[in-house]
């Protein structure tokens, strides 16, 4: 009887763990079927909105600036509350949110929902995580992470397919509807077989600091963007700068005398800890920038449908399931420095490529680029998660896991405003040669409008419709060209800020290598 007993609770307790792996499973798969299908509907946003550079990248920034801000607050809300009871919330909030995008009649109105999203995945996503360091031991978590990852780029693989067939049969409307089905096998599955959870940790939230970060890092993004569009030099552009720097020091202020700050200090005394979330920082920062533009470059400059982009975009998230899967087995066997090092050279790698294809206009040399950055960023994601949530402990599991998203989030952010601010920068100066080249005389702002060209808006069509005839296919030609040398400059210049990263963790984790066990 003790025996069959034993048998029938080791049992239950591997049913509830394929309970937690689907339950965090089907959250990422949720998050990058909409991410991934709202990239690949960019094209047709812009078009359908008339939006311009600056507006479009709003539908990006707007969720991740809310879901970095709070995402802290909801790691800090599930070791409180529970993190099934977050994560069930949080799943019932983001379906109510996709229904508002879906229901968009303007491009202010779907920033609002995607802002909205954003604050529900941020109590969603660090409680899936934690549930996974609380239910797993620690020699298995690098798999369990890394299964999470296969989620993670299924998740993108639907979402591009997926999202660019609605795009281009039905509407793109359609591709925050089927996030729904998605929420409620979350929402049964947590049910049924996840059980309630909490932190050894008794804090309270920091509300206010979440509200000064939420706010910080919209005003970084705004600023950048103003950089982008009126110059350093511009008294707006100083003023948005002025309040960036001044909002970030009144939520160090803040935090200094909070009794329980959004980021733990004792997290920032580990300096593995530390050191992972500065190479995801910068990971994501550059992966999130060259992510928002390839499907613009796919359709603007190659171009090809919603649904072609989108099936494309799955030879990258392959990519990206290999590497995460890949990265969960060898932790437990190889140098996590070696590994995390290598992943981010492999991820450098494969945005050259993608830059050098665009530049000699090789589609062969795009495609390997793609699986490049896909192994690349996969590997990346699993290693950063299982090195911090491991050198964090699982007391502060939920806290932990909110600081490495939070930081990885403000990277996405920032890294897809300052890729604006690059791409847009480096086109305006390609497209205004091209256009004197062929005679065209054009002022800034003429410039700035026709470079919608290559995503064919409304307002650029209108001004080039003002040009005589035989004028406008040589200025059609010119724009989509230099939108794809702009392409091209921008994707090598993030490289180059992955190959930073690669730096970090080579030089850095050698130094916090006492922080971690040397074999999970």
């Amino acid at each position: 009887m003790t025996s069959d007993a034993g048998a029938a609770a080791g049992h239950v307790r591997q049913s509830r763990k394929w309970f937690l792996l689907s339950a965090a499973g089907l959250v990422l798969l949720l998050i990058n079927i909409d991410l991934t299908a709202v990239t690949v509907a960019l094209h047709d946003l812009r078009a359908e909105f008339d939006m311009s550079l600056s507006e479009l990248q709003w539908v990006i920034s707007a969720f991740f600036v809310t879901y970095a801000a709070f995402v802290v607050v909801g790691g800090r809300g599930g070791d409180i509350w529970g993190r099934r009871r977050l994560l069930v919330a949080g799943a019932v909030c983001f379906g109510v949110a996709s229904v508002a995008a879906a229901a968009a009649q303007n491009g202010t109105w779907l920033i609002i929902a995607r802002a909205a999203q954003g604050v529900t995945v941020a109590i969603m996503a660090p409680n899936a995580l934690a549930l996974i360091v609380a239910g797993f031991p620690e020699r298995a978590r690098g798999e369990a992470l890394g299964f999470m990852t296969t989620g993670f780029a299924a998740g993108a693989a639907i979402g591009a397919v997926v999202g660019g067939a609605l795009t281009e049969y039905a509407s793109w409307r359609w591709i925050f509807i089927v996030d729904i089905p998605v929420v409620v096998a979350i929402v049964v599955v947590a049910r049924l077989g996840i059980a309630e959870s909490r932190g050894t940790d008794s804090v309270k939230l920091d509300i206010a600091g979440a509200a000064l970060c939420a706010a910080g890092i919209a005003s970084a993004v705004i600023a950048l963007d103003l950089i982008g569009s009126r110059g350093w030099t511009s008294p707006v552009t100083i003023v948005g700068l002025i309040a960036a720097i001044a909002l970030f020091a009144i939520l160090w202020a803040v935090e200094r005398r909070a009794r329980h700050p959004l980021i733990d200090p004792a997290l920032l005394r580990i300096r593995a800890y530390v050191t992972v979330n500065t190479v995801s920082f910068l990971l994501y920062g550059a992966y999130l920038g060259y992510f928002v533009f390839i499907a613009l470059f796919l359709q603007g400059v190659l171009g090809f449908s919603t649904l072609t982009a989108g099936i494309v975009i799955v030879i990258q998230t392959t990519g990206v399931a290999i590497g995460g899967l890949a990265a969960g087995r060898l932790i437990s066997h190889v140098s996590q420095r070696l590994l995390l090092t290598s992943a981010s050279a492999i991820l450098c790698v494969g945005l050259l490529a993608c830059a050098a294809g665009a530049w000699i206009d090789s589609r062969v040399v795009i495609y390997t680029s793609l699986v490049l950055v896909g192994l690349g960023i996969g590997a990346s994601l699993t290693l950063i998660n299982t090195i911090g949530l491991n050198a964090a402990g699982e007391g502060r599991a939920g806290a932990a896991a909110g600081v490495i998203r939070m930081l990885r989030l403000l990277g996405g952010a920032l890294g897809v405003a300052l890729a604006t601010v690059l791409f847009k920068t480096i086109l305006h100066g390609i497209l205004s040669q091209a256009l004197a080249d062929i005679g065209v005389r054009a002022d800034v702002g003429t410039v700035n409008v026709l470079e919608g060209l290559a995503s064919r808006t409304a307002s650029a069509s209108a001004v080039l419709s003002r040009f005589p005839a035989h004028f406008t296919q040589q200025i059609d030609a010119a724009a989509v060209e230099a939108y794809g040398q702009a392409f091209a400059e921008t994707t090598a210049l993030l490289a180059a800020v992955v190959a930073v990263a690669a730096l970090v963790s080579g030089l850095l984790l050698r130094k916090a290598e006492g922080d971690l066990p040397s074999r999970l």
